[in-house]
């Protein structure tokens, strides 16, 4: 009943016929919700808890989708206002928005992939960019300090492991946070370089994981990107390595088998050319020369996020037991190391793949 008085306080089409749970996210908790007109639309509860400013978020929303209107011809996302001209609702001390369906559309797993799929994700983040490119970032407010700043979610990850072993002991833990002091340098040159400017920060999505792409059904062709919770300044590099941390990966970021790990440079290379195709006018050559160490960076960072939330007690990511965010970590950190071993093959060779493209157009 609460949620059926939530939904028809937002300006839908027709009375409600259907809701059903959606189970995919790790942070809201979302609906989706069907009614006798055949109107599908997407009911979120904001977790209030990660999101401080739910506010700042939606006219970040705003401003980004308006400004895509004028760039694209597909349908992209899309805030449904409510009864009282809002965006946002606040209900029992809860907090929602709602989103126009994306109809005729679908997200992939893992398992779905090939090689023209990754193409098109390369693509549609690309082509995502590129729409962006020219929008001031002094009209996108930064909703959550120091998102991808690597230095700094290293600091907190220490802050929470200091607490943390006042009551515990754990060789493996010990082990891992050694690991992160030695790569402290690595980790941190795509921040230092941002500080000192030789890097530009652009509006970007900042989450560009699997399920945050959504594909036409007809075409089978990437659509667009939602989740735009994150959008933010920041540098193209943080959802190169977002995107290929999961996509060029054998193996989902909870498989407890680590010895299966490994990174797939193949699907690396179809994702750089989808990219490429829509972006390789606007890098620079700083940009480039990093894509392969963005990876790196990232999927350590996100190794760091799942370590931090499980010392702190699984405050941020949904998790299904007690381990889950210290199997997401140590995941990530295996992914992270076999990425390691690649970069100066990758860097060669995507440098050698821009050339090549450049001189085809």
């Amino acid at each position: 009943m609460e949620l059926l008085n939530v939904i028809n306080n937002f300006k839908i089409n027709g009375e409600v016929e259907l809701t059903k749970r959606i189970n995919d996210g790790l942070i809201n908790n979302s609906f989706y919700v069907c009614t006798d007109k055949n109107r599908k639309y997407i009911l979120q509860q904001i977790n209030n808890f990660v999101f401080k400013n739910p506010k700042d978020i939606v006219k970040n929303i705003v401003v980004v989708t308006n400004h895509l209107k004028n760039k694209v011809d597909e349908k992209n996302l899309e805030l449904v206002l409510t009864k009282n001209n809002d965006y946002l609702l606040e209900l029992n001390n809860k907090i929602y928005r709602m989103y126009d369906y994306i109809d005729n559309s679908y997200t992939l797993q893992i398992k779905d992939l090939d090689n023209q799929k990754i193409f098109e994700i390369g693509k549609i983040i690309g082509k995502f960019h590129a729409n962006l490119y020219d929008l001031d970032i002094k009209s996108v407010k930064e909703t959550i300090k120091n998102f991808h700043n690597t230095p700094d979610r290293i600091e907190k990850l220490f802050n929470s492991y200091n607490l943390w072993t006042l009551n515990n002991d754990d060789l493996m833990i010990e082990e891992y946070i050694d690991f992160v002091k030695k790569e402290i340098d690595r980790l941190s040159i795509i921040e230092n370089k941002i500080e000192v400017g030789s890097l530009k920060k652009h509006i970007i999505h900042n989450d560009t994981k699997l399920n945050n792409i959504m594909f036409d059904k007809k075409s089978n062709k990437a659509k667009c990107l939602i989740d735009f919770d994150t959008v933010m300044p920041g540098s193209v590099l943080f959802d190169i390595g977002d995107a290929l941390r999961s996509l060029g990966s054998n193996a989902l970021e909870d498989e407890q088998k680590f010895s299966i790990i490994d990174f797939d440079d193949l699907k690396y290379y179809c994702f750089m050319i989808g990219y490429l195709s829509q972006m390789s006018d606007k890098l620079t050559e700083e940009e480039l020369n990093l894509i392969p160490h963005s990876i790196y960076t990232i999927t350590m960072e996100c190794s760091i996020r799942f370590m931090t939330d499980f010392l702190d007690g699984n405050k941020y990511f949904h998790i299904d037991y007690p381990n889950h965010n210290l199997i997401r970590s140590l995941n990530q950190m295996t992914l992270a190391k076999k990425i390691l071993t690649k970069l100066n093959s990758l860097n060669k060779n995507t440098i050698l793949l821009y050339e090549r493209l450049a001189k085809n157009k």
